[in-house]
């Protein structure tokens, strides 16, 4: 920075000699049809007034942002701007223990080994991803250790997805919306990044040898063409329904009737709300806000989980449930007014027949509400129909599917499956109040 600045006029002249006069140039004679934008980000068209050299590029009233807060809460989404265009966004995860065997020798799998920060080339990244978690989910008691490796791996991929979740869905929030200040109409919303190229902590939703992370799966939900949904409030003590819903969405309803609770983890519900909205294409529907403590009745947020489905779904519908914590699962919360998370007894079983189409088909069953729980299998070719989600008591069938060659003779799949959750994170957590 300190080199352009002492050559500014120089470099500015390079710029724009560059991407004005030759590439734009070039764009313009190989396709006459394609808009260009000299950089990014940008004020757009607005950047001609400015001579292409904005003094303000990350303006939020034109164009196109980048924003990358990695110490900021993500759960409170006033920390995210209101552009026109965020054109670029993330955060960092580290990739499974199955895509690390065949890079990383066994003693350096662990989060504080020198061989996995070596592989991390942003600064200060493991520190932030710990940030992270903390603030949202239990850390095992040994974190650094090789035996908590796992667990890590598990907690840094969803607190990726999570916060990539919640800061997309902040920007869909405000498509056809403006706000007072003359900020919103936000028409568009790119993560960065889609996949690696080697194995090591990074930005990716999908890693390298083709294993989906977390978000992977989480953005197939988020990026819905009718994006139905919930918002808490930072301070936890109001929470809202709407829908978003793009254009030339065929299959859209028009008028969507919900049924909203406030659950135990034991799946005992503690209150309920009908609500109905009317979806609008190319616009976010935002429904009122209600009021945690009144709907709670006294219980401490922290006990509950806010679940929302639509009228005449099928429980664990992926497609029309949608299941958020209140406040963050931190233990700390937990430990102070009781230990709210209950035993899920999950079981799993291995169908003989596959459904039509799938590799391997699978039923899961649990007696009580489980937060974000993920089905592991050892081999990247496969990738199941949902995965990282909140499984809510009853059962829940998932099909994997091939998306390339598995290089085995039989073309079988490579087990074992394993199932992880934040409940079984939460028995390596413990807090002293």
């Amino acid at each position: 920075a300190a080199l352009v600045q002492s050559n500014y006029s120089l470099y500015a002249q390079d710029y724009l000699d560059l991407y004005l006069d030759v590439i734009s140039q070039a764009v313009a004679e190989a396709d006459p049809q394609r808009h260009y934008l000299s950089s990014s980000p940008s004020n757009g068209v607005a950047e001609k007034s400015h001579g292409f050299l904005s003094a303000n590029p990350q303006s939020e009233y034109s164009g196109d942002v980048h924003h990358y807060d990695y110490d900021s809460d993500c759960w409170d989404v006033s920390v995210f701007p209101v552009p026109r265009f965020c054109s670029e966004y993330g955060y960092q995860s580290i990739p499974s223990v199955t895509t690390f065997q065949s890079q990383i020798p066994g003693e350096e799998m662990a989060w504080g080994s020198k061989l996995l920060e070596f592989r991390q080339h942003h600064p200060d990244g493991m520190a932030q991803m710990t940030k992270q978690i903390e603030m949202h989910y239990p850390l095992p008691n040994n974190a650094n250790g090789t035996d908590a490796f796992q667990h890590m791996v598990y907690l840094a991929q969803i607190q990726q997805a999570d916060c990539i979740r919640r800061e997309t869905e902040h920007y869909r929030r405000h498509m056809g919306v403006q706000m007072e200040d003359g900020r919103g109409l936000t028409m568009g919303a790119l993560y960065w990044q889609l996949n690696d190229i080697w194995a090591g902590p990074s930005w990716a939703s999908i890693e390298y040898g083709g294993m989906w992370k977390a978000l992977q799966y989480n953005a197939r939900r988020f990026f819905k063409q009718q994006l139905v949904g919930l918002q808490v409030d930072s301070n936890a003590t109001k929470i809202r329904v709407y829908v978003v819903t793009d254009t030339g969405t065929e299959q859209a309803m028009k008028h969507l009737s919900m049924s909203l609770t406030l659950r135990t983890f034991s799946n005992k519900i503690i209150s309920k709300q009908d609500i109905s909205l009317d979806a609008i294409e190319n616009k976010a529907v935002l429904g009122d806000w209600l009021d945690v403590p009144a709907m709670l009745g006294g219980l401490p947020a922290a006990s509950c989980v806010a679940v929302l489905e639509a009228k005449g779904s099928k429980i664990n519908d992926p497609e029309s449930d949608n299941v958020i914590a209140i406040e963050p699962l931190v233990p700390l919360k937990f430990t102070a007014s009781g230990n709210f998370l209950t035993d899920p007894q999950i079981s799993l079983k291995v169908l003989e027949q596959a459904s039509a189409g799938a590799e391997l088909t699978v039923i899961i069953e649990a007696k009580a509400i489980v937060p974000h729980l993920w089905v592991q299998i050892p081999d990247p070719t496969l990738v199941w129909d949902d995965n990282d989600f909140w499984m809510l008591p009853g059962r829940k069938k998932l099909s994997a599917r091939r998306l390339q060659d598995s290089g085995s003779e039989d073309g079988a799949f490579k087990g074992p499956i394993t199932l992880m959750s934040m409940y079984d994170v939460m028995q390596l957590a413990t807090v002293d109040v």
